[in-house]
Parts: C-alpha cells; sequence; structure tokens
C-alpha cells in the first residue's frame, strides 16, 4: 500500500501559505505538538479533520492525501506503453498484477481504463496458454463494461462496447457479442471537419489541427479494424484478399503505424496470418507472423 504523505503535504501548504504551525493547530483546535506529529508522519490527523485541513489551505482531500484520481494523457500513453513492455520482459503473473495494481489506483480514469482493457486485448492473442487469453479477456471484459455503466463520454462508452463485444468474439460468445452489439448502425457522421473549419476561422489553428487529428486517428482504427474483419470474409478470394491486404498495408505505412500505434496493427496481422494458414500457405503465414511478432515479441507461459 502506498504510504500516505498528508505531513509533507501539509508542511509544502503552510511554507508556500506562511502558515505557522501554531496558526493551523489554533485554527484546527489541536495543540502544536498535534501537527508536529502530522508533519513528521509520527501520527495522522482523525479522518473528521482531513476535510478542514484541506478547506485551510484550499485544496481538495484528494490533494491533502496525495491521491490523484486521473491521468493526462502523457501519462497514460507512458503507463501503458511500460504495461506492454512489462508482458513482453517479465513473467504473465507480475506483467498482469502491474496493470492490476494500476488500475485499482485510478479506477475512476476510464480513458486509461480503456487503454489497459486494449492492452489485455491486444496481448491475449500473443500468449500460448488458453487460460492465461482467458483472463485476459474476461479482465478486459470487465473494464470495457465498467466504462459503459459509468463514463460520461458518449464516445468512449460507444468504443468500449465494441470492444467488449470484440473480446466476446475472441472467447467464442459470438451471440452475446450480436445481442451486445443490437442493430447494425450505419449512420455514420463526422463533425470534425465542422468544429475544423469553425476554428480555423476563428484563428485558431491550433485547434483545428488538433480536432482533425484525433478525428484521423479514430476513423483509421475504425477502417483497420474493417479491413481485418474483412479479410476474413474474403480468405477464399484471392482477388479480393490481396486486394484489401494491399489498401491495409498502404494505411500502416501512411500512418506509420507500426512505430505510432502498435497495437491497431496487431489484430490486422493476425487476421492475415490465419487467412494464409486457412489457405495453407505455411511460407506467407510465417512472414506475416514475423511482423507480428516483431512489434510486441511473444509471452511464451503464464509462469
Amino acid at each position: 500500500m502506498k504510504e500516505l504523505k498528508i505531513g509533507e503535504k501539509i508542511i509544502e501548504c503552510r511554507r508556500q501559505q506562511g502558515i505557522t504551525q501554531d496558526d493551523l493547530a489554533q485554527y484546527m483546535g489541536v495543540s502544536k505538538a498535534s501537527v508536529s506529529k502530522w508533519e513528521t508522519s509520527t501520527s495522522y490527523p482523525d479522518i473528521t479533520l482531513l476535510p478542514r485541513i484541506a478547506s485551510y489551505f484550499s485544496i481538495t482531500v484528494d490533494e491533502l492525501l496525495g491521491y490523484e484520481p486521473q491521468m493526462s494523457k502523457r501519462q497514460i500513453r507512458s503507463s501503458i506503453q511500460q504495461l506492454s513492455q512489462n508482458f513482453l520482459s517479465e513473467s504473465f503473473v507480475t506483467a498482469k498484477q502491474k496493470c492490476v495494481e494500476l488500475t485499482q489506483k485510478y479506477y475512476s480514469c476510464f480513458p486509461l481504463l480503456y487503454q489497459i482493457g486494449s492492452l489485455y486485448m491486444s496481448h491475449s492473442g500473443m500468449v500460448q496458454d488458453q487460460k492465461c487469453a482467458s483472463i485476459l479477456l474476461t479482465d478486459a471484459i470487465d473494464l470495457f463494461r465498467r466504462i459503459q455503466k459509468h463514463a460520461d463520454e458518449i464516445d468512449l462508452k460507444k468504443q468500449a462496447r465494441s470492444m467488449e463485444a470484440m473480446c466476446l468474439l475472441y472467447l467464442n460468445r459470438s451471440d452475446e457479442a450480436l445481442e451486445l452489439l443490437g442493430e447494425p448502425d450505419f449512420s455514420f457522421t463526422s463533425d470534425e471537419p465542422i468544429f475544423a473549419s469553425a476554428y480555423r476561422r476563428s484563428g485558431e489553428i491550433k485547434k483545428a489541427k488538433g480536432i482533425l487529428q484525433v478525428g484521423l486517428y479514430q476513423h483509421v482504427v475504425v477502417m483497420m479494424n474493417l479491413l481485418a474483419s474483412y479479410l476474413g470474409v474474403v480468405a477464399d478470394e484471392p482477388e479480393k484478399f490481396n486486394e484489401t491486404q494491399s489498401k491495409a498495408y498502404a494505411m500502416i505505412d501512411a500512418f506509420s503505424l507500426e512505430t505510432l500505434h502498435p497495437a491497431i496493427v496487431f489484430p490486422f496481422y493476425l487476421a492475415v496470418a490465419q487467412c494464409y494458414a486457412k489457405q495453407r500457405n505455411s511460407e506467407k503465414t510465417i512472414e506475416v507472423l514475423k511482423k507480428y511478432t516483431h512489434l510486441g515479441g511473444f509471452v511464451s507461459s503464464c509462469g
């Protein structure tokens, strides 16, 4: 369990605001010795005093406790990169435990939960032990369901639902996936160009670029998923199969996906390899699997 750093925070706030131990003690109705013990971590304030201390320093109780319920996009990206690397360099149990610890600490940071769930799903195809794969997929489903139930962002909830459906498919629970998705919705609309135009006309070029970059990324993710799925459908039609591959590879190169977003490419390479295996083309199967393993390595076992 992470050590509480209430004392350090009290000292920091006191010094920043020019408050003495006597000042704080008088406000809280305790002795100066009590404040001194808080600051040296000899003892902690009674839980009922925490809101009053936080209010006195104009901070939140979370800040007083040193608890950060949310992570920035940069922190999430860095954490996911490290967690992904853990699956490649450490045992399954150790790598998984580190994911669980971060999840428990930031259980209300839904963008992080989404990324961890996606990490579980992508690595489920890289383990030989089916029990390990099932654990990852089942835990991913739990995270995606939590997002759908508690998150406020509509797009994130929709993405989590789609990811849950994918996990169900990987677990051969297609009926549940269909029930979850309901009827297909082809009313695909995008407001990013409108937002970008409005920002550009307002002179906010940076915002215009940002929203278009986000939109492009989201659409690339959707397109790669669709292409990977379509490959399975046209695996027995060489012309369409090769044409679909060419389009996907062009997109991977155009957006540098292997370098910038390898998790998007994992399902595609796996789908291609499976199709070649189905066609009994062992040479091509091995060639694509080399691309697949080059992106993320290979986790050999649970232990």
